[in-house]
């Protein structure tokens, strides 16, 4: 009697599929890091921010993979991705000279944000540190900047525009029913003009805003916005409405002051509706974190 030989093949492919399985484990658990880092000396930022955010679920909170992402993402212009990584990086690394770097990308970044009082702490923190010369020179040079910009007293005038189209299927805001009860003399039949009125229409507004600084820590804004909707088929609920403020502003990095006088006028229909004048004060107290 001759013993029957099972064929090898399904073992084969078993012990196969378990090697193709550990493969793909391990391949999970490599680090993106060094392909990252590939990426960021090429000056490829865009791709290597990409390859983080893939990675992100999985590696964010590693201290070498938040540094490398905060690069990237510095570079590519997601400067908030960049602050949480390196905030992470600064807080927790056990590599000192890694939390020292991070504290440095973490001042470069609040600098290209314009956070100016933020970055000159850090910076000056590392600097207690007695870092590098080449350090040290890299520096003095972003807080020069600093003092450049906080110094600056270059008027700026800033504005948009915003135009809107659209449907409003209850334009002057009445009611649906044809019919409505009163307790004195029961029903009222109202007139279509006092029923709900469905209309298209468009709405612009403009604003604009012009501060003159007398120095660093003293201006004078002005700020203005100008909107008008135009109801396509039913004029009598158009509206115009202008308001202006003009505003003196002083402090410091840590106590800001505001006091200014602000006006403002809605027209219905071409008609004037309201006006308001006002006089208001105000005062920012920056956190530690700046």
């Amino acid at each position: 009697m001759k013993r029957q030989q099972l064929p090898a093949t399904p073992i084969v492919f078993l012990v196969n599929l378990l090697f193709a399985s550990a493969h793909l484990l391990a391949a999970e658990d490599q680090s993106p890091v060094p392909a990252m880092e590939a990426l960021v000396t090429q000056e490829q930022y865009q791709q290597a921010f990409a390859l983080g955010q893939e990675n992100l679920n999985e590696w964010e909170g590693d201290p070498d993979f938040d540094y490398i992402f905060s690069l990237a993402a510095l570079e590519s212009g997601d400067a908030n991705d960049s602050f949480f990584a390196l905030e992470r990086v600064a807080a927790t690394a056990t590599d000192s000279g890694l939390r020292a770097l991070a504290r440095l990308e973490l001042a470069r970044a609040y600098f290209v944000t314009n956070n100016l009082t933020a970055p000159e702490k850090l910076f000056n923190a590392v600097l207690a540190t007695n870092p590098p010369p080449n350090v040290q020179q890299n520096i003095q040079f972003f807080l020069q900047l600093i003092a450049a910009r906080q110094n600056a007293q270059t008027p700026t005038l800033n504005w948009t525009v915003s135009p809107v189209i659209g449907s409003d299927s209850n334009a002057n805001s009445a009611t649906s029913n044809g019919l409505i009860d009163t307790p004195l003399i029961g029903q009222i039949e109202l007139d279509p003009a006092g029923q709900e009125t469905e209309d298209n229409f468009s709405n612009t507004t403009l604003t604009m805003a012009y501060q003159y600084p007398f120095t660093r820590d003293r201006s004078l804004n002005f700020n203005l916005n100008l909107g008008h909707l135009n109801n396509f088929d039913t004029d009598q609920f158009d509206i115009d409405n202008v308001r202006g403020e003009l505003a003196y502003n002083w402090g410091n990095e840590v106590h800001r002051f505001k006091h200014g006088i602000s006006t403002g006028k809605v027209n219905l229909d071409q008609n004037g509706f309201q006006k308001s004048l006002a006089l208001d004060s105000s005062w920012q107290r920056a956190g530690a974190n700046g």
